[in-house]
Formats: C-alpha cells, sequence, structure tokens
C-alpha cells in the first residue's frame, strides 16, 4: 500500500468501521491547538505517570499521517523533536503552547487506512 499513499490520505476525513472508536471527546485545553488530520477521534483521556494520557483513531496511513504532522504542527506553534518512524508507525516529542509531549500513530492490525493514536503531555516547567 504505501505505493498508493498521498498526502492526501492523511486527512481524508473518514474512518473505516473496523477502526471501531468510541465516542469522540474533545481534546483537552492544553491541546486544543494540536492539528489532528480530519476525521481523527480522541475517545479516551485518562492521567499516567504525571501526564495527561489521550488515545484514539486517525484516518488514513503512516507516511501521510507522519507529513502531515511534520508541516501542521510547526505551522500551528508546535516544535518537534526526536522522533522516529518504520513502516507501521511514525512518533515524535513535541512542545510548545506551555505543553511538553509525545505522540505516536500506530497501524491498526487488520484494518486498512486507520491508525491507533497516543498521545502524552504534560505541562512544560520553563
Amino acid at each position: 500500500m504505501a505505493f498508493a499513499e498521498t498526502h492526501q490520505d492523511a486527512h481524508a476525513g473518514v474512518l473505516p468501521a473496523c477502526a471501531k472508536a468510541g465516542r469522540a471527546l474533545q481534546l483537552p485545553a492544553g491541546l486544543a491547538r494540536l492539528p489532528l488530520p480530519s476525521g481523527s477521534v480522541v475517545d479516551r483521556r485518562g492521567k499516567t505517570y504525571g501526564y495527561t494520557l489521550v488515545t484514539g483513531r486517525v484516518p488514513g496511513y503512516i507516511n501521510p499521517v507522519r507529513s502531515y504532522f511534520v508541516s501542521e504542527f510547526p505551522r500551528n506553534g508546535w516544535r518537534l523533536g526526536a522522533g522516529d518512524a518504520e513502516g507501521n508507525e511514525a512518533e515524535s516529542f513535541f512542545s510548545g503552547h506551555g505543553i511538553v509531549g509525545h505522540f505516536k500513530v500506530h497501524a491498526l492490525a487488520n484494518c486498512d487506512g486507520a491508525l491507533s493514536l497516543r498521545i502524552t503531555f504534560a505541562r512544560s516547567r520553563s
């Protein structure tokens, strides 16, 4: 599928039924300006090790979603830090707007065109 991916796939806006996204929740206030591809659904929020954790689903494929984040985070005032990408996942640290965090997208098994999303973040101490 990698050969057919385009930047448009990153924000096609429709999650396939196999993504099984839960009820959509709003992003926490600290992430209100965080750009997510159209059709993304955040469906869980919690706390872990002093960080806020949000998870959800993103329509699209790894390479175009990664490209979307690389272009849209800085455009919206976020700085990307150290990151990594492999065939089925991409992740990066980020900071901005008084927040430090990390995101990871991972291809959903047996669900073409959908990725899992995990974001952990906290208020910046500086």
